[in-house]
């Protein structure tokens, strides 16, 4: 099943989640966990603070398998650490943060707003706020997934945003998830926020290694399967929340199996939703058991040094107060290729406090600015670059370190048709002649046509690049200035084709010829 992303609550949220499997939740020492880990994740309002650490330790033997551009970002993303120094969750609609994340090459800030609708992201280095919508999409998938009917609901936005519901499931989820081998209570004392003095916590220690991971999931997975009552006690209230309201507006519109008639009736609807849900997990289950397939795999994949500690300390109140999480990937010694990785760690600290008391979130003002939008971000244009400033950190870091401004097309320059159309490329008198829309729109350029006098502008918005050719003339203009050509663009069927070399070395790109193929690469950084 697919949802569209939804920050709502991941700040404060999707650790809890982690570490539910991590501590599990039967009792340990006299401590409800349960209760304790339900008390974090159904919480109101609270305020906290967390860091995240990478660390990535190359493998010698292999790293020299990697091309350059991948050793450079491994090297950027080696040591990388997001810190967020403020997040404050009002309610379970409004919540803000405010952190940066360090590199090598230095700091990049950003702050954050959530509410109802949207979540709006500020980042230095980029001239406006980012606004992205919160407004739930169709599950989609669900059919593929087994789960059927779920997958007709038009809008999840109840669902993911209802507190009674989310309760509901989490209990059911805590209710069966077990305990992992290695797992201990104690008490300690300890520093926390807003304390002068050190406090006595609980502290949860538990250690996973990733062979007991599908054990784990297998046994929480069997336990949902044996809960009818849980089970449909929260497919009640999903169907409360989220079908019955979209079935009152028509249901789904792609209904070819009768299924809108069939969920109108709470009951039936209810028990459909039930054995739909049951008959996925079974599928997992199969997907657990495997043969011991999956397991044997685990075992050779990964080196004994793969695995998960966690460190959760509860005040007397059950409340979460801090929490320590390390998890390392390490592949076996059999591993033949590793892909120049020999270990990757991720280490997370958090704190939190004022729990279910009065937390004002902060907002992001967005008037008197041009948002940037979801679609511009799902493809980048040209005008979407000139927002960000070439001198940031933010710039340096995503074209120097990770390459993800480098833009790469290919030209087939055979008599062939083994090409699309538009990466046709013209041979005449010694000059390869290409698309200039597709060469343009391939790496990120920006092209305005001018019909009455038949001229083509291209620009780069990274560094400001501006060429401009005219059909069969012999000059152009490039930056300002006049530049003669060998040979002019020319127009082909409603196609204008520019000389390639020319266009290439006006926009710092590269070409390499493959003879074999006939084709020439050309790549922009």
């Amino acid at each position: 099943m697919f949802l569209r992303f939804k920050p709502k609550r991941w700040l404060l949220a999707v650790l809890p989640a982690v570490l539910l499997i991590a501590a599990g939740c039967q009792s340990i020492g006299g401590v409800d966990l349960s209760k304790a880990l339900m008390n974090q994740l159904i919480v109101d309002s609270v305020q906290a603070k967390m860091d995240i650490s990478l660390k990535i330790t190359p493998d010698e033997a292999t790293i020299d398998n990697m091309t350059t551009e991948e050793q450079d970002m491994l090297h950027a993303l080696n040591g990388m650490k997001l810190i967020l120094d403020e997040v404050k969750q009002e309610n379970w609609q409004k919540a803000s943060f405010k952190g940066r994340l360090v590199l090598i090459k230095g700091e990049i800030g950003f702050r954050g707003a959530l509410d109802a609708m949207n979540l709006t992201l500020q980042v230095d280095g980029i001239d406006a706020p980012v606004v992205l919508p919160l407004a739930a999409q169709p599950l989609t998938g669900g059919e593929a997934l087994g789960l059927g009917p779920l997958s007709s609901v038009s809008n999840n936005t109840e669902l993911l945003q209802n507190k009674e519901l989310a309760q509901s499931m989490f209990s059911l989820l805590v209710k069966h998830l077990p305990n992992p081998s290695s797992i201990k209570a104690e008490s300690v004392s300890e520093t926390v926020y807003g304390s002068s003095s050190s406090v006595q916590l609980t502290k949860i220690h538990t250690e996973i290694k990733a062979t007991e991971l599908l054990g784990l999931f297998k046994k929480l997975v069997v336990g949902l399967l044996k809960d009818d009552t849980g089970l449909k006690e929260v497919i009640a209230k999903v169907y409360d929340v989220a079908i019955a309201p979209d079935l009152a507006k028509g249901g789904t519109e792609d209904d070819f199996l009768g299924i809108n008639e069939l969920m109108k009736d709470r009951e039936l609807g209810i028990e459909f939703i039930h054995a739909t849900v049951k008959q996925f997990l079974i599928l997992m289950v199969s997907f657990a058991e495997g043969d011991d397939a999956l397991g044997k795999e685990l075992n050779e994949m990964f080196s004994d040094e793969t695995g998960m500690i966690t460190d959760l300390y509860f005040d007397s109140s059950l409340n979460l107060r801090k929490t320590h999480m390390a998890i390392k990937l390490a592949p076996s010694p059999t591993v033949e290729d590793t892909d120049g990785i020999s270990s990757i760690e991720l280490t997370m600290n958090s704190e939190y406090w004022n729990h279910n008391q009065a937390v004002k979130a902060d907002v992001i003002d967005t008037s008197g600015t041009t948002p940037i939008t979801l679609d511009q971000l799902d493809a980048p244009s040209p005008a979407l670059l000139e927002r960000i400033d070439p001198d940031s950190t933010l710039y340096k870091w995503l074209k120097e370190d990770l390459h993800l401004m480098k833009k790469t097309v290919l030209f087939d320059v055979s008599e062939f048709d083994y090409s699309p159309e538009e990466q046709k490329a013209v041979y005449a008198n010694g000059i390869i002649y290409v698309p200039a829309r597709y060469f343009a729109d391939s790496l990120g350029l920006a092209q305005s046509w001018d019909a009455a006098s038949r001229s083509l502008t291209l620009s780069d918005a990274m560094n400001g690049t501006k060429l401009t050719l005219t059909v069969d003339a012999d000059n152009a203009v490039l930056n300002g200035q006049s530049v003669d050509l060998a040979t002019p663009a020319f127009n082909q069927n409603g196609r204008v084709y520019v000389p390639l070399r020319f266009v290439v070395d006006a926009f710092d790109a590269t070409i390499v010829w493959d003879n074999i193929w006939e084709t020439a690469t050309v790549t922009k950084e």
